[in-house]
């Protein structure tokens, strides 16, 4: 009688102890899969934070580009009517025609064309053209 006692205990004690340990490898497993669901989702909302930055960071530099080459191309227009600008040396009517357009980045030059579609005058070359 007592030999069956300690080997029914000893099985109660060996299923409890594999029910545990079971139960606490599937509450490890779930803590684990919680925590990097979570991680993933953060991750994932950092993600698209910074790729709109990156896009209204670009839109804005578009913008200002688009911006800087507009003024240029105005103030070209502008001071290419002026009358009084054949009275003016040379070197000034260049630096007057073109001095937004260097303010430009990837500035390969601006040309200033006559009705007839001659060149008048280059902004990379302070000579007049021929």
């Amino acid at each position: 009688m007592a030999i069956k006692h300690i080997l029914r205990n000893n099985v109660l004690t060996l299923r409890l102890l594999i029910g545990a340990t079971t139960v606490s490898i599937i509450v490890i497993l779930s803590i684990v899969s919680f925590l990097l669901v979570r991680e993933h989702r953060t991750a994932e909302l950092a993600a698209i934070r910074t790729s709109l930055n990156i896009v209204q960071l670009v839109g804005r530099d578009v913008q200002n580009t688009v911006n800087l080459y507009d003024s240029a191309l105005n103030t070209l227009i502008d001071v290419s009517k002026r009358s009084d600008l054949s009275s003016v040396s040379q070197p000034l009517q260049h630096m007057l025609l073109f001095d937004k357009a260097e303010q430009t980045p990837a500035n390969g030059g601006f040309y200033l064309l006559n009705d007839q579609g001659d060149l008048v005058a280059d902004s990379r070359t302070l000579a007049p053209p021929k």
